[in-house]
């Protein structure tokens, strides 16, 4: 019996030990960091179809660009704080619905654009590039942000750039810039 006990405690300690080994995780295809909203949950709906879904969308949005309205919100009119950041903001509207806006730095000071795109009035993605220029749409596509629900639950990064904050805070301030950029369109 005594030797029983002990080789069921071995077999028992070795397959803890087993289980508790790492596993290496497959390498990504493609050169780019991802990640979720919250750590450790999965989210509850299909990401991937969410994904495909947004990127379809801004394809038909920048395919049928010069057929929107198209506002543009100089210095002048930007309060303090982003005029110090941004120089102007163009804003393309579909019925008198905000589809895109597209902000542009000064250009003794950077290239960095930043694109948000909207459906139905809702923000569903915001490109980030590091070159953007305003002739040269997404030639750079550095970082990618995708909203569902009014959340940001991913984030694509094409760069090098290390981040130090989450995507959760990244997010919600992404969204606070795009409700800002509307409200001074409403009220311009």
């Amino acid at each position: 019996m005594r030797y029983k006990n002990l080789a069921l405690a071995t077999l028992i300690a070795s397959l803890f030990i087993a289980c508790a080994q790492p596993t290496e995780a497959p390498a990504p295809a493609e050169p780019t960091k991802t990640a979720s909203a919250s750590e450790g949950s999965t989210p509850t709906f299909d990401t991937t179809m969410v994904i495909a879904d947004i990127n379809a969308k801004r394809t038909a949005i920048e395919t049928n660009l010069k057929q929107y309205q198209k506002v543009e919100i100089g210095k002048e009119k930007l309060r303090a704080k982003t005029r110090q950041k941004w120089e102007k903001l163009h804003f393309y509207q579909e019925n008198g619905t905000v589809v895109r806006i597209k902000s542009y730095p000064y250009a003794t000071i950077s290239k960095r654009t930043e694109e948000f795109y909207f459906d139905n009035g809702k923000l569903v993605l915001v490109l980030i590039e590091d070159n953007g220029e305003e002739d040269k749409p997404n030639e750079s596509e550095d970082k990618l942000y995708y909203f569902h629900e009014g959340e940001a639950f991913s984030e694509v990064s094409k760069g090098d750039e290390r981040e130090f904050s989450t995507l959760k805070a990244e997010g919600e301030e992404l969204m606070e810039e795009a409700q800002e950029y509307l409200e001074l369109l409403k009220n311009n």
